[in-house]
């Protein structure tokens, strides 16, 4: 999953594999002048791409503040708050380092991290009945932590270098502190695979009464060629959903005879995979295995995989959760191509139970009773009662057409509310146009037919209808039209009005705080214009042109969000021949974080810099 603990969140809306990204984000242009208009297919499709007219499209690349130094970005002036990346504890541990995520830290390749952008801290000594003098070096990334038990044996070894048993430990309270001794702490209560305040999401605890950990073992049966539909909650309930099994790849394809676990086919493909690696000792990137062999990261499996309904990036997203021995592996169908399968940050949590004392469970678990995974006769769980919803705000939903060739569930709702709109009938892998039509009629299109990619007809868009504000309440339609087919769905939704219940008065928002609300504490920009002003409420676009650069050097660029979180651009722009580069746009939805943010951008060649500063107010 993405770092949510430690970065500023950016979210992506799947379209069957195409990655469709929402309104908020960057945008570039050649020329300084400003677009004054944007269509609303811009908005879906386009935006928050980083994107050059007349040249190639980028996706964002979220990173860190590790990142910012792994990526050799600037630590001074507008980051002086990122601190310099911590310097690897052991060359051993950096080599390990670098054969993954080196290549990933230099942008030669797209793929989540194996480690984590840096250390997240220097040298420790931790106890380890084995190690030399009961000790053993370690040191923790946001994806693990590294570990060297013996010192004097082979540094060549693939294994002189080992992921310490964290997924273990989390899960079942015990620390380890030798090779069969343990210390009793307690079960880490810590989201797995989710943002940090999902309080529904499930934890290392929740995965107590599912795992093998030296509390006892819950092995599985062979199920391969079955799909995974179990799903946990942050209780420990589990049952079955048999609509998981529509997602791709969730047949399991490996049985561990060992441990007595199934793998399903997404994870089994991840923890397989091949790509660019860097060796250290010819200073050369080949292609490799990630991991070999293919438990060396992670570890053999020691639960079944679960379905969990979690929030990441402030998105509802359905997330397939595996624990192994070393880490947690993740399936979101839904997410970012290339990405759907990641290793969670299981080193930042481990490190923050063990040593900031986070994570204390607040209440038991209860039992699991229903059996994981398909059984040979027909599943009869025991249905999970259903509480009463909270009371809703009624919406005039009427005038709504019906749905052709698609769903759209809801179908109505104020400026806020996520469309999760399904359309259906199209031939497999054909591309797709679309348009949209507006409540007063107005038709707004594609220039071009969209590459989907592989999909089998059947292809979901979460809409977030944040896009649409300002333009306009009443009954919208977006048409999709197969390139080849020629075959349409038309989803119909409605905007609505924000309206209180009956007989009620609106509900008050936050107290603002004045210090946030003002523009008075917006530092000076630096050799940057930002239009329209540089403050402006959450929803603005704002547009910068930085200058003093050398002419035709190339620009990079990043953003730094009022937590000190870092967005970088993979993209870099070309100083015109006055020295100017741009315009480079960023542009917020009204639900942003208020404060103070600062765009850079860099000279590579003269690494001079232009920083402008502009706050998003509520």
């Amino acid at each position: 999953m993405s770092n949510t603990a430690r970065t500023r969140s950016i979210t992506f809306l799947a379209l069957g594999t195409i990655v469709v990204p929402s309104l908020i984000g960057w945008g570039a242009v050649t020329s300084n002048a400003q677009t004054t208009t944007q269509s609303i297919s811009d908005r879906v499709f386009k935006s928050r791409k980083l994107e050059v007219l007349g040249n190639s499209k980028l996706k964002v690349v979220q990173v860190t503040a590790g990142q910012v130094t792994a990526l050799g970005l600037p630590a001074s002036g507008v980051m002086s708050t990122v601190q310099q990346a911590n310097a690897f504890a052991n060359a051993a541990f950096q080599s390990t380092w670098e054969r993954t995520d080196k290549p990933v830290a230099a942008g030669a390749v797209q793929r989540s991290w194996y480690w984590g952008p840096t250390p997240n801290g220097g040298a420790v000594q931790e106890d380890y009945a084995e190690g030399a003098g009961g000790k053993r070096l370690v040191q923790y990334f946001d994806k693990s932590r590294m570990e060297i038990n013996d010192p004097n044996a082979d540094p060549n070894s693939k294994f002189y270098v080992t992921n310490g048993l964290l997924s273990v430990e989390l899960i079942s309270g015990k620390v380890q502190t030798g090779n069969s001794t343990y210390a009793d702490r307690y079960p880490a209560d810590i989201a797995m695979a989710s943002d940090a305040d999902d309080a529904n999401a499930p934890t290392y605890y929740s995965f107590q009464g599912v795992s093998n950990t030296p509390l006892g073992d819950h092995p599985s049966t062979t199920r391969v060629g079955m799909p995974a539909i179990s799903t946990i909650s942050r209780s420990g309930a589990v049952a079955d959903d048999q609509t998981k099994s529509s997602y791709p790849k969730v047949n399991y394809v490996y049985f561990d005879e060992t441990t007595k676990h199934n793998v399903p086919e997404a994870i089994w493909e991840f923890l397989n995979s091949a790509g660019p690696v860097y060796d250290s000792a010819s200073a050369t990137t080949v292609d490799g295995r990630l991991s070999e062999p293919w438990f060396y990261a992670t570890g053999l499996p020691i639960s079944e995989p679960y379905w969990a309904r979690v929030k990441i990036a402030s998105q509802q997203q359905d997330v397939l959760i595996q624990a192994f021995e070393r880490r947690v592996v993740t399936y979101v169908p839904n997410g970012v191509p290339g990405f759907k399968v990641q290793m969670g940050n299981i080193g930042q949590h481990y490190f923050d139970w063990r040593y900031k004392d986070a994570g204390r469970p607040q209440s038991p678990l209860v039992t699991p009773t229903v059996a994981t995974g398909p059984t040979t006769g027909p599943a009869s769980p025991t249905a999970t009662p259903i509480l009463p919803s909270p009371t809703t705000v009624p919406l005039d939903c009427s005038g709504v057409p019906a749905q052709v060739n698609a769903t759209v569930d809801p179908n109505c709702g104020p400026i806020g509310t996520l469309f999760d709109i399904t359309i259906t009938g199209f031939t497999p892998n054909e591309s797709l146009s679309y348009w949209f039509t507006t409540p007063d009629g107005l038709i707004l299109g594609t220039e071009e037919p969209v590459e989907i990619g592989t999909h089998n007809g059947t292809i979901n868009l979460p809409l977030p209808s944040e896009i649409l504000e300002g333009l306009g309440e009443g009954v919208w339609s977006i048409t999709f039209q197969g390139e080849g087919s020629g075959h349409q769905a038309i989803a119909y939704f409605k905007i609505t009005p924000d309206v209180a219940a009956p007989g009620t008065t609106p509900t008050a928002g936050p107290t603002t705080d004045p210090n946030v609300a003002s523009c008075t504490d917006v530092p000076a920009s630096v050799n940057m214009t930002i239009t329209p002003s540089n403050c402006a409420k959450a929803g603005t676009t704002f547009f910068f042109v930085g200058s003093g650069f050398q002419p035709g050097e190339s620009v990079g660029a990043y953003l730094t969000a009022p937590d000190q979180a870092v967005i970088g651009a993979p993209f870099q722009l070309e100083a015109a021949s006055d020295g100017t580069a741009g315009t480079v746009n960023y542009s917020t939805l009204r639900g942003d974080d208020p404060g103070v943010y600062a765009l850079t951008m860099e000279g590579t060649t003269s690494h001079a810099r232009a920083i402008g500063y502009f706050k998003v107010t509520p």
